[in-house]
């Protein structure tokens, strides 16, 4: 199943009746705990502990709350999709793809964005001390002494 096929999908359960209920799981903390058990079992029987730990750091980095409501379904293609394959590519890559990610547009509320275009227009408008835009100074004004 596709993201955007697995995001109507549960999109379609969250408006029945029984809701959530209706997916495979006893309880709501099952996802949780069996997430954090794959990610263990990952971190210590891997032979790839670079991948392993590049993959942690930039799930930790890109956070999305797993406890907000559909969040924590999208939790295993998020790190399975969006960062798993990336972890030793290219930023861009990552970036990119944790930004159309269904978890973190869930997260961030953009899922229902009328903008399909913003994050393109993020792309050519960055900020470096090139763009001209002018940000306040970091630290103290006056000098160590």
């Amino acid at each position: 199943m596709k993201a955007d096929e697995y995001q109507k999908h549960l999109q379609d359960l969250a408006k029945q009746p029984q809701g959530m209920s209706l997916l495979p799981f006893k309880d709501q903390q099952e996802i949780v705990n069996e997430l954090m058990q794959a990610k263990l079992i990952r971190a210590i029987y891997s032979e790839h502990q670079l991948s392993e730990q590049l993959e942690d750091f930039w799930f930790n980095h890109f956070n999305v709350f797993i406890y907000k409501d559909l969040d924590r379904w999208y939790m295993i293609p998020y790190e399975r999709d969006s960062i798993r394959p990336h972890v030793l590519g290219k930023f861009r890559d990552l970036l990119e793809a944790n930004a159309k990610s269904p978890a973190m547009l869930f997260y961030l509320d953009n899922s229902s964005s009328a903008d399909p275009h913003a994050f393109d227009r993020l792309k050519l408008h960055p900020i470096s001390v090139h763009s001209g835009v002018k940000l306040p100074p970091l630290g103290p004004k006056r000098g160590l002494n």
